[in-house]
C-alpha cells in the first residue's frame, strides 16, 4: 500500500472495528459529509467513492482535498468534473478517492456497488426509505462490509431474516463520533457467501435464480475503475 501513514488523520467510526483496507480495498461512504473517514480511507491505500447530498458539507470535503493536494503537489493531484472531483497519487496505478455530490441512490452505479469492498452509511434515513437502502445493498458482492448507522436487518419494527437480507451480522460497535460525545451504535454486517445464501433461499422455499453465478475477480472488481 502507498506509503502515507504521515498524513493519516485520527481514527473515523468504524476504521478500528472493521480493520485496516486489505488489499485492492474499493470503499463506497454514502453521506460523507466533509470527507473525514473518505480521505483517511484513501491515505491508507484504498480507492474511495464519496457521495454527499448537502453541497455545503460537499464543498468542505472538496476544500480539504485541495488543501492536501496544495501541500503535496509531487505526490497528489486534484481533478475537477461537474459535480464530482478526484484525488490521485503522482502513481495513477494506485487507488484514488472521489467524490460526488448528490442523491446516492441516483448517482451511484450498480456497478460501482458490486465492485465495493467496503460500504459507510453514517447518516440517519427515514424509515420509508430503507426498502431502498436493502435493495442498494443487495447489488453488493460477498464478503463486502457495511457499516451503518441504523440496524438494516429491521424494517417496519420487525425483524427479517437472512432470506431478505443476505447478510451476516458481524457486530454493534459503541463508537465515538465528533456529534455524539457518549457514542453511537452502529451495526456492522458482511454479505453473505455466494453458496451459504443460497442454502438459506433453499431452506425457506426460494428459488436463488437472482444470485450471481460467479464470484467476481480483483480485476472485474476494479474494471469499473479503469472505465471512469
Amino acid at each position: 500500500m502507498p506509503d502515507r501513514w504521515r498524513w493519516i488523520p485520527s481514527e473515523r467510526p468504524g476504521m478500528h472495528f472493521l480493520g485496516a483496507p486489505r488489499q485492492h480495498e474499493i470503499a463506497l461512504e454514502l453521506g460523507m459529509g466533509r470527507g473525514r473517514c473518505a480521505l483517511q480511507l484513501f491515505l491508507q491505500g484504498a480507492t474511495v467513492l464519496g457521495v454527499e447530498l448537502a453541497f455545503e458539507r460537499y464543498r468542505k470535503a472538496l476544500e480539504a482535498m485541495e488543501r492536501l493536494a496544495h501541500r503535496c503537489p509531487e505526490e497528489l493531484r486534484v481533478s475537477f468534473q461537474n459535480s464530482k472531483a478526484r484525488l490521485m497519487g503522482a502513481n495513477t496505478q494506485t487507488g484514488f478517492m472521489e467524490v460526488r455530490y448528490g442523491d446516492f441512490f441516483q448517482i451511484v452505479k450498480d456497478e460501482e456497488i458490486a465492485a465495493a469492498t467496503l460500504i459507510f452509511l453514517q447518516v440517519c434515513l427515514p424509515r420509508a426509505s430503507w426498502p431502498s437502502v436493502r435493495s442498494f445493498l443487495e447489488h453488493c458482492s460477498p464478503g463486502c462490509r457495511v457499516l451503518t448507522f441504523q440496524a438494516c436487518g429491521e424494517q417496519g419494527g420487525e425483524t427479517r431474516g437472512p432470506s431478505s437480507f443476505p447478510f451476516r451480522d458481524i457486530g454493534s460497535p459503541v463508537l465515538a463520533c465528533t456529534w455524539a460525545t457518549a457514542g453511537h451504535r452502529f451495526h456492522c454486517y458482511e454479505r453473505l457467501d455466494l453458496e451459504e445464501e443460497r442454502r438459506i433461499l433453499e431452506r425457506s422455499g426460494l428459488r436463488p435464480e437472482h444470485l450471481p453465478q460467479t464470484r467476481k475477480t480483483c480485476d472485474e472488481r476494479q474494471g469499473w475503475l479503469r472505465a471512469a
